[in-house]
């Protein structure tokens, strides 16, 4: 009995919290007109209630694309959570140097999580890959 005793306490001692999985999840940005919104950021938020609230991000590269990445536990992983999630698409910030080009022109909506209307199911093992299509301003 004492020897079963300490093999439970041994094995409970061993096991930290469970990790949070993530799942590769990509798309693309393209503004009406066919607008390439590089720099903008496409930020997805959890829904789902044992995670709600765990944010991933990616910036738009020069093609349109973005890979979300999440942080857990103060590491990066690549992807997001599975779930429900509300999408906001943030403009990078404007340029104070003369003659860089303004920031895209993403509508105001679109940058807060209860106007975007954006949303997408991430699921585990299959490919999330979500495109994104938003009008100019």
């Amino acid at each position: 009995m004492r020897g079963l005793l300490l093999f439970a306490i041994l094995c409970l001692a061993g096991c930290g919290p469970l990790e949070t999985a993530v799942y590769p999840t990509t798309g693309s940005l393209k503004l009406a007109g066919g607008q390439s919104p590089a720099g903008c950021v496409v930020e997805f938020s959890s829904q789902a209630a044992d995670t709600k609230g765990v944010n991933a991000r990616g910036e738009v590269g020069a093609d349109g694309n973005y890979t979300l990445k999440t942080t857990l536990n103060g590491k990066e992983k690549d992807g997001a959570v599975a779930g429900p999630h509300k999408v906001v698409v943030i403009p990078p910030p404007a340029s104070s140097t003369p003659g860089s080009p303004p920031p895209p022109p993403v509508p105001v909506k679109y940058m807060d999580y209860s106007t975007s209307g954006l949303t997408f199911e991430v699921k585990p093992g299959d490919a999330n890959t979500f495109p994104i299509t938003i009008p100019a301003k």
